[in-house]
Protein backbone atom coordinates (compact mmCIF):
# COMPACT_ATOMS: atom_id res chain seq x y z
CA UNK A 1 0.00 0.00 0.00
CA UNK A 2 2.95 2.41 1.19
CA UNK A 3 4.57 1.38 -2.14
CA UNK A 4 1.34 2.63 -4.24
CA UNK A 5 1.07 5.97 -2.54
CA UNK A 6 4.87 6.49 -3.51
CA UNK A 7 3.97 6.18 -6.95
CA UNK A 8 0.89 7.97 -7.11
CA UNK A 9 3.13 11.01 -5.42
CA UNK A 10 5.46 10.89 -7.77
CA UNK A 11 2.99 11.08 -10.84
CA UNK A 12 1.01 13.79 -9.41
CA UNK A 13 4.61 15.25 -8.78
CA UNK A 14 5.25 15.07 -12.20
CA UNK A 15 2.05 16.31 -13.73
CA UNK A 16 2.25 19.20 -11.28
CA UNK A 17 5.80 20.23 -12.84
CA UNK A 18 4.54 19.97 -16.05
CA UNK A 19 1.13 22.04 -15.56
CA UNK A 20 3.49 24.52 -13.66
CA UNK A 21 6.11 24.69 -16.66
CA UNK A 22 3.93 25.19 -19.26
CA UNK A 23 1.61 27.87 -17.43
CA UNK A 24 4.79 29.71 -16.80
CA UNK A 25 5.11 30.22 -20.35
CA UNK A 26 8.44 28.24 -21.09
CA UNK A 27 9.39 26.08 -23.50
CA UNK A 28 8.57 22.63 -21.96
CA UNK A 29 11.87 21.25 -23.35
CA UNK A 30 13.46 22.99 -20.57
CA UNK A 31 11.34 21.15 -17.90
CA UNK A 32 12.90 18.18 -16.39
CA UNK A 33 12.02 15.31 -17.94
CA UNK A 34 11.62 12.18 -16.15
CA UNK A 35 13.89 8.91 -17.34
CA UNK A 36 10.76 7.09 -17.21
CA UNK A 37 10.69 3.27 -18.78
CA UNK A 38 8.98 3.45 -22.46
CA UNK A 39 5.82 1.33 -23.59
CA UNK A 40 6.20 0.91 -26.80
CA UNK A 41 1.90 0.14 -26.92
CA UNK A 42 1.64 3.47 -25.31
CA UNK A 43 2.32 5.28 -28.92
CA UNK A 44 3.12 4.72 -32.51
CA UNK A 45 6.59 4.82 -33.02
CA UNK A 46 9.08 5.28 -35.81
CA UNK A 47 13.36 5.32 -36.29
CA UNK A 48 15.21 8.48 -36.00
CA UNK A 49 18.74 6.63 -36.36
CA UNK A 50 20.92 3.97 -34.56
CA UNK A 51 18.51 2.66 -31.44
CA UNK A 52 16.69 6.29 -30.86
CA UNK A 53 13.08 6.22 -31.77
CA UNK A 54 10.41 9.09 -31.84
CA UNK A 55 6.99 8.06 -30.28
CA UNK A 56 3.91 9.81 -31.03
CA UNK A 57 0.83 10.21 -28.55
CA UNK A 58 -1.83 12.52 -29.16
CA UNK A 59 -0.41 14.72 -32.48
CA UNK A 60 2.91 15.08 -30.32
CA UNK A 61 6.56 13.54 -30.64
CA UNK A 62 8.64 12.43 -28.27
CA UNK A 63 12.00 10.64 -28.88
CA UNK A 64 12.97 7.57 -27.08
CA UNK A 65 16.30 4.63 -26.92
CA UNK A 66 14.53 2.03 -27.60
CA UNK A 67 17.50 -0.28 -26.76
CA UNK A 68 17.08 0.83 -22.72
CA UNK A 69 13.40 1.47 -23.88
CA UNK A 70 14.11 4.87 -22.00
CA UNK A 71 12.38 7.91 -22.80
CA UNK A 72 14.72 11.05 -23.27
CA UNK A 73 11.73 13.51 -24.31
CA UNK A 74 8.00 14.00 -23.51
CA UNK A 75 5.62 14.00 -26.33
CA UNK A 76 5.25 17.52 -26.23
CA UNK A 77 6.85 18.58 -29.97
CA UNK A 78 5.28 18.67 -33.91
CA UNK A 79 8.41 16.71 -35.01
CA UNK A 80 11.37 15.36 -34.33
CA UNK A 81 14.68 14.55 -36.55
CA UNK A 82 18.25 13.48 -36.40
CA UNK A 83 20.57 16.21 -37.11
CA UNK A 84 24.25 15.00 -35.64
CA UNK A 85 25.38 12.08 -33.20
CA UNK A 86 23.28 11.58 -30.60
CA UNK A 87 21.52 15.11 -31.16
CA UNK A 88 18.41 15.60 -32.38
CA UNK A 89 15.81 18.48 -34.07
CA UNK A 90 13.01 19.15 -32.38
CA UNK A 91 10.16 21.36 -33.34
CA UNK A 92 7.85 23.04 -31.29
CA UNK A 93 5.60 26.12 -32.00
CA UNK A 94 7.11 26.14 -35.08
CA UNK A 95 10.32 26.88 -34.52
CA UNK A 96 13.06 24.42 -34.15
CA UNK A 97 15.53 23.83 -31.28
CA UNK A 98 18.39 21.13 -30.68
CA UNK A 99 18.26 18.04 -27.68
CA UNK A 100 20.95 15.95 -26.63
CA UNK A 101 21.15 12.37 -26.13
CA UNK A 102 20.07 12.26 -22.69
CA UNK A 103 16.83 15.26 -23.46
CA UNK A 104 18.86 18.15 -22.46
CA UNK A 105 18.28 21.56 -24.76
CA UNK A 106 21.06 22.64 -26.42
CA UNK A 107 20.04 25.52 -28.44
CA UNK A 108 16.82 27.15 -27.79
CA UNK A 109 13.39 26.55 -30.13
CA UNK A 110 13.97 29.87 -31.77
CA UNK A 111 15.37 29.03 -35.22
CA UNK A 112 13.38 28.18 -39.08
CA UNK A 113 14.94 25.03 -38.83
CA UNK A 114 18.29 23.23 -38.09
CA UNK A 115 20.21 20.38 -40.66
CA UNK A 116 23.35 18.27 -39.96
CA UNK A 117 26.51 19.83 -41.39
CA UNK A 118 28.74 17.41 -39.80
CA UNK A 119 28.31 15.20 -36.34
CA UNK A 120 30.18 18.30 -34.83
CA UNK A 121 28.05 21.25 -36.37
CA UNK A 122 24.47 21.78 -37.00
CA UNK A 123 23.69 24.71 -39.48
CA UNK A 124 20.56 27.29 -38.32
CA UNK A 125 18.30 28.98 -41.03
CA UNK A 126 16.70 32.36 -39.81
CA UNK A 127 15.01 33.94 -42.48
CA UNK A 128 16.27 31.82 -45.66
CA UNK A 129 20.15 32.21 -44.43
CA UNK A 130 22.33 30.41 -42.33
CA UNK A 131 24.87 29.67 -39.49
CA UNK A 132 26.01 27.20 -37.40
CA UNK A 133 26.32 25.95 -33.44
CA UNK A 134 28.60 23.57 -32.45
CA UNK A 135 27.79 19.88 -30.80
CA UNK A 136 28.08 21.35 -27.58
CA UNK A 137 25.15 24.26 -28.17
CA UNK A 138 27.77 26.97 -28.87
CA UNK A 139 26.81 29.74 -31.01
CA UNK A 140 29.68 30.00 -33.38
CA UNK A 141 27.84 31.53 -36.50
CA UNK A 142 24.78 33.75 -36.34
CA UNK A 143 22.97 32.85 -40.02
CA UNK A 144 24.10 35.58 -42.25
CA UNK A 145 25.16 33.32 -44.95
CA UNK A 146 22.61 32.35 -48.26
CA UNK A 147 24.36 29.24 -48.37
CA UNK A 148 26.51 26.71 -46.15
CA UNK A 149 28.14 23.79 -47.12
CA UNK A 150 30.96 21.46 -45.96
CA UNK A 151 34.01 21.28 -47.53
CA UNK A 152 35.76 18.51 -44.75
CA UNK A 153 34.89 18.25 -40.92
CA UNK A 154 36.86 21.47 -40.10
CA UNK A 155 36.26 23.92 -42.97
CA UNK A 156 32.72 25.52 -45.06
CA UNK A 157 32.07 27.63 -48.03
CA UNK A 158 29.85 29.72 -47.51
CA UNK A 159 28.35 32.33 -50.21
CA UNK A 160 26.25 35.43 -50.22
CA UNK A 161 24.80 37.69 -52.66
CA UNK A 162 27.76 38.52 -54.31
CA UNK A 163 30.17 35.50 -54.01
CA UNK A 164 31.90 32.90 -52.14
CA UNK A 165 34.45 31.71 -49.97
CA UNK A 166 35.90 29.53 -46.99
CA UNK A 167 34.96 29.89 -43.44
CA UNK A 168 36.45 27.96 -40.75
CA UNK A 169 33.74 25.65 -39.04
CA UNK A 170 35.54 26.19 -35.80
CA UNK A 171 35.22 29.58 -34.75
CA UNK A 172 33.69 31.47 -38.15
CA UNK A 173 36.88 32.92 -39.22
CA UNK A 174 36.58 33.97 -43.09
CA UNK A 175 40.13 31.89 -44.65
CA UNK A 176 39.08 32.78 -48.28
CA UNK A 177 37.29 36.25 -49.27
CA UNK A 178 33.35 35.97 -50.15
CA UNK A 179 34.24 37.05 -53.72
CA UNK A 180 34.51 33.67 -55.76
CA UNK A 181 31.63 33.03 -58.23
CA UNK A 182 31.58 29.32 -57.51
CA UNK A 183 31.75 26.94 -54.62
CA UNK A 184 34.73 24.82 -53.25
CA UNK A 185 35.13 21.42 -52.60
CA UNK A 186 36.65 18.74 -50.80
CA UNK A 187 39.64 17.10 -53.53
CA UNK A 188 40.31 14.30 -51.11
CA UNK A 189 43.88 15.77 -50.85
CA UNK A 190 44.96 18.48 -48.21
CA UNK A 191 46.35 21.63 -49.43
CA UNK A 192 44.24 21.78 -52.72
CA UNK A 193 40.56 22.25 -53.32
CA UNK A 194 38.50 22.09 -56.14
CA UNK A 195 36.72 24.43 -57.24
CA UNK A 196 33.86 24.69 -59.29
CA UNK A 197 32.25 27.85 -61.24
CA UNK A 198 31.11 28.43 -64.45
CA UNK A 199 29.66 24.93 -65.26
CA UNK A 200 32.66 23.20 -64.43
CA UNK A 201 35.76 22.07 -61.97
CA UNK A 202 39.11 23.38 -61.50
CA UNK A 203 41.85 22.82 -58.96
CA UNK A 204 42.97 25.29 -56.89
CA UNK A 205 45.38 25.32 -53.75
CA UNK A 206 44.88 26.65 -50.15
CA UNK A 207 47.39 29.43 -51.33
CA UNK A 208 44.75 30.68 -53.98
CA UNK A 209 47.20 29.24 -56.94
CA UNK A 210 45.22 28.38 -59.49
CA UNK A 211 46.33 25.04 -60.71
CA UNK A 212 43.74 24.46 -62.90
CA UNK A 213 40.40 26.36 -64.18
CA UNK A 214 36.98 25.14 -63.65
CA UNK A 215 36.37 24.37 -66.82
CA UNK A 216 36.03 20.54 -66.71
CA UNK A 217 32.48 18.78 -66.43
CA UNK A 218 34.21 16.37 -63.58
CA UNK A 219 37.46 16.17 -61.40
CA UNK A 220 37.65 12.16 -60.20
CA UNK A 221 40.50 12.59 -58.37
CA UNK A 222 43.95 15.16 -57.09
CA UNK A 223 47.18 13.87 -56.30
CA UNK A 224 50.77 15.45 -55.60
CA UNK A 225 51.29 14.98 -59.06
CA UNK A 226 47.86 14.77 -61.57
CA UNK A 227 44.48 15.68 -61.75
CA UNK A 228 42.37 12.95 -62.80
CA UNK A 229 39.67 14.34 -64.99
CA UNK A 230 36.70 13.28 -67.49
CA UNK A 231 34.48 14.73 -69.88
CA UNK A 232 31.27 13.47 -67.57
CA UNK A 233 31.32 10.13 -68.42
CA UNK A 234 34.08 7.58 -67.55
CA UNK A 235 36.54 7.67 -69.35
CA UNK A 236 39.82 9.32 -68.27
CA UNK A 237 42.54 12.16 -68.54
CA UNK A 238 45.20 13.93 -67.06
CA UNK A 239 46.54 17.28 -65.71
CA UNK A 240 49.75 17.98 -64.63
CA UNK A 241 50.04 19.10 -61.11
CA UNK A 242 51.70 22.43 -60.83
CA UNK A 243 50.79 24.38 -64.12
CA UNK A 244 47.74 22.12 -64.97
CA UNK A 245 48.37 21.57 -68.44
CA UNK A 246 46.77 18.32 -70.05
CA UNK A 247 49.34 15.82 -70.81
CA UNK A 248 46.28 12.97 -71.46
CA UNK A 249 42.59 13.43 -73.21
CA UNK A 250 39.81 11.79 -71.49
CA UNK A 251 39.87 9.07 -73.71
CA UNK A 252 40.94 6.22 -71.55
CA UNK A 253 39.30 3.23 -69.36
CA UNK A 254 41.94 3.36 -66.59
CA UNK A 255 45.18 5.36 -66.18
CA UNK A 256 47.80 4.45 -63.15
CA UNK A 257 50.63 5.76 -61.94
CA UNK A 258 54.15 3.81 -62.50
CA UNK A 259 56.60 3.44 -59.87
CA UNK A 260 59.04 5.50 -62.09
CA UNK A 261 58.57 9.14 -61.49
CA UNK A 262 56.49 11.17 -64.43
CA UNK A 263 55.61 8.29 -66.13
CA UNK A 264 51.60 7.06 -66.82
CA UNK A 265 50.29 3.76 -67.54
CA UNK A 266 46.90 3.91 -69.58
CA UNK A 267 44.21 1.69 -70.99
CA UNK A 268 42.11 1.66 -73.93
CA UNK A 269 40.49 -1.01 -75.53
CA UNK A 270 41.85 -3.75 -73.31
CA UNK A 271 45.23 -2.67 -74.36
CA UNK A 272 48.14 -0.68 -71.98
CA UNK A 273 50.56 2.33 -73.22
CA UNK A 274 52.00 4.80 -71.33
CA UNK A 275 52.21 8.59 -71.42
CA UNK A 276 54.92 10.53 -69.65
CA UNK A 277 54.72 14.16 -67.78
CA UNK A 278 54.96 16.56 -70.97
CA UNK A 279 52.27 14.72 -72.52
CA UNK A 280 54.34 12.68 -75.20
CA UNK A 281 52.55 9.35 -75.86
CA UNK A 282 55.48 7.47 -75.21
CA UNK A 283 54.17 3.92 -76.11
CA UNK A 284 50.71 3.34 -77.84
CA UNK A 285 48.15 1.21 -76.10
CA UNK A 286 48.63 -2.13 -77.43
CA UNK A 287 50.48 -3.77 -74.44
CA UNK A 288 49.70 -6.48 -71.59
CA UNK A 289 50.58 -4.86 -68.23
CA UNK A 290 53.49 -6.75 -67.99
CA UNK A 291 54.87 -5.99 -70.76
CA UNK A 292 54.23 -2.01 -70.69
CA UNK A 293 56.03 -1.67 -66.94
CA UNK A 294 59.11 -3.74 -68.36
CA UNK A 295 59.15 -1.30 -71.43
CA UNK A 296 58.83 1.87 -69.15
CA UNK A 297 61.44 0.74 -66.90
CA UNK A 298 63.68 0.08 -69.74
CA UNK A 299 62.98 3.59 -71.02
CA UNK A 300 66.62 5.59 -71.65
CA UNK A 301 64.86 8.55 -70.09
CA UNK A 302 62.47 7.21 -67.35
CA UNK A 303 64.27 9.25 -64.54
CA UNK A 304 63.71 12.46 -66.75
CA UNK A 305 61.05 13.57 -64.27
CA UNK A 306 62.14 12.60 -60.88
CA UNK A 307 63.03 16.05 -60.52
CA UNK A 308 59.28 17.48 -60.81
CA UNK A 309 57.97 14.46 -58.82
CA UNK A 310 60.37 15.35 -55.83
CA UNK A 311 59.31 19.25 -56.05
CA UNK A 312 55.63 17.94 -55.93
CA UNK A 313 56.58 15.95 -52.65
CA UNK A 314 57.90 19.05 -50.98
CA UNK A 315 55.25 21.31 -52.33
CA UNK A 316 52.48 19.09 -50.76
CA UNK A 317 54.02 18.80 -47.50
CA UNK A 318 54.16 22.54 -47.32
CA UNK A 319 50.33 23.08 -48.63
CA UNK A 320 49.85 20.40 -45.88
CA UNK A 321 51.31 22.87 -42.98
CA UNK A 322 49.71 25.66 -44.18
CA UNK A 323 46.45 23.93 -44.81
CA UNK A 324 46.66 22.92 -40.77
CA UNK A 325 48.03 26.23 -39.51
CA UNK A 326 46.24 28.55 -41.49
CA UNK A 327 42.93 26.99 -41.91
CA UNK A 328 42.85 25.00 -39.15
CA UNK A 329 44.99 26.94 -36.42
CA UNK A 330 46.41 23.54 -35.32
CA UNK A 331 50.53 23.26 -34.67
CA UNK A 332 50.83 19.78 -33.40
CA UNK A 333 53.70 17.50 -33.76
CA UNK A 334 52.58 16.65 -37.71
CA UNK A 335 52.75 20.28 -38.39
CA UNK A 336 56.14 20.62 -37.45
CA UNK A 337 57.12 17.11 -38.86
CA UNK A 338 55.81 18.07 -42.13
CA UNK A 339 58.10 21.74 -41.95
CA UNK A 340 60.61 19.82 -40.61
CA UNK A 341 61.11 17.78 -44.25
CA UNK A 342 60.44 20.79 -46.19
CA UNK A 343 63.55 22.31 -43.92
CA UNK A 344 65.86 19.28 -44.92
CA UNK A 345 69.22 19.19 -46.31
CA UNK A 346 67.43 16.69 -49.07
CA UNK A 347 64.85 19.67 -50.14
CA UNK A 348 67.05 21.90 -52.79
CA UNK A 349 64.28 24.17 -53.33
CA UNK A 350 64.86 27.16 -51.49
CA UNK A 351 61.33 28.92 -52.58
CA UNK A 352 59.45 26.31 -50.21
CA UNK A 353 62.25 26.46 -47.83
CA UNK A 354 61.34 30.43 -47.69
CA UNK A 355 57.81 29.36 -47.41
CA UNK A 356 57.99 26.96 -44.50
CA UNK A 357 60.49 29.75 -43.21
CA UNK A 358 57.82 32.23 -42.92
CA UNK A 359 55.23 30.36 -41.56
CA UNK A 360 57.37 29.69 -38.57
CA UNK A 361 57.92 32.63 -37.87
CA UNK A 362 54.44 33.76 -38.18
CA UNK A 363 53.38 31.33 -35.91
CA UNK A 364 56.49 31.36 -33.29
CA UNK A 365 57.07 27.74 -33.55
CA UNK A 366 60.05 26.22 -31.42
CA UNK A 367 62.50 25.93 -33.91
CA UNK A 368 64.45 23.18 -31.59
CA UNK A 369 60.98 21.18 -31.71
CA UNK A 370 61.40 20.35 -35.67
Amino acid sequence: MKLQLKIIKKYILLVTLFIACCLAGCNYAYCYVAKTKFNPEDGYTKAIIGSYMAYQRSGRWGIYNSTTKTIITPPVYTSVKSVGQDLFGVQYGGKWGIVDEVGTQITPTEWDNVLKLTNRYIMLEQNGVYGWVSDTGKLIQTPIYKSLSTIDTFIFNACVTNGCGIVRASDGRVLKPLKYPGVFKNSGLYGYLLYYSGGGYGVIDVEDAVIAPPKYRAIKEVTKDAIYITDGGEKLGLLRMRDGKQIAAPVYDKIEDMSQPGFYKVKKDNKWGAVDYDGNMVFNCEYGPLEINKKVKNYPNNQKYKESVTYNNYYADYLNAYYSLEYLGYDNSSVRKLLKNVLSTGNTYQNLKNKANELINKYGIDRSKL
